[in-house]
């Protein structure tokens, strides 16, 4: 939100203090303004058996207003074991609160951070040291161990998962749990390194950079 300078806001006011017309003309203007931001930023959005309202955050790019803040995250978790060439590094957490969606493809965008925020750092991929991609979590400790972990929820939203995962890397395990009828899903992942990401990112570099990768579907 723009926020004017108190100075400013004083040389406005005593403006308009006298002038009733002015004054009226003012609040006429900016109730005018929030309702064409509004109408900007909500747009009613056509999907194959039904119109939703859908957050838009530029020209025909819409998002999915989670509502579930706690349970949407992504992550990678830092090993405790000694050999970690990274010193210094914190486990990263990625927590989202929009998802930008494709109404023709019924795909979210993985890696569109606008509406996301995140804590801590890992230098083992220098191309997303601060990030990590929806719907996957990145583990390093040991073989077979799947210690990171991963959580997606469309609760309280028109929408469910119509997605597949895989876990990949080097000794890598992990899991998926979908619940709510696949409103929610749990995910697991690591190894030596390892991670668990959606079936469509099929290398390491599509795994970290993210993409079109994960389905939805109407509930």
């Amino acid at each position: 939100m723009l926020e004017l300078p108190d100075e400013i806001l004083l040389t406005i006011f005593l403006m308009i203090e006298d002038d009733d017309k002015t004054w009226r003309s003012l609040m006429l203007t900016c109730k005018s303004l929030k309702t064409i931001c509004y109408d900007y930023r909500y747009q009613m959005v056509n999907f194959p058996k039904a119109t939703i309202k859908l957050y838009q955050g530029k020209p025909n790019q819409y998002y999915i207003s989670l509502v579930q803040f706690d349970t949407n995250y992504s992550t990678y978790k830092i090993p405790h074991r000694m050999d970690w060439p990274h010193p210094g590094n914190t486990d990263v957490i990625t927590r989202w609160f929009k998802l930008r969606v494709d109404p023709k493809t019924m795909l979210i965008h993985t890696s569109d951070y606008r509406f996301t925020r995140s804590t801590g750092r890992c230098s083992h991929h220098p191309e997303s040291e601060t990030q990590i991609p929806y719907a996957s979590c990145f583990g390093c400790e040991s073989p077979g161990c799947d210690d990171a972990k991963a959580c997606c929820d469309l609760t309280g939203t028109r929408f469910k998962f119509n997605a597949k995962f895989h876990h990949d890397g080097c000794a890598s395990n992990g899991s998926w749990k979908f619940e709510k009828h696949n409103k929610k899903i749990k995910l697991t992942g690591g190894g030596y390194c390892g991670w668990t990401t959606p079936l469509a990112a099929k290398t390491e570099i599509d795994a970290v950079l993210g993409g079109w990768y994960v389905g939805i579907e109407l509930d």
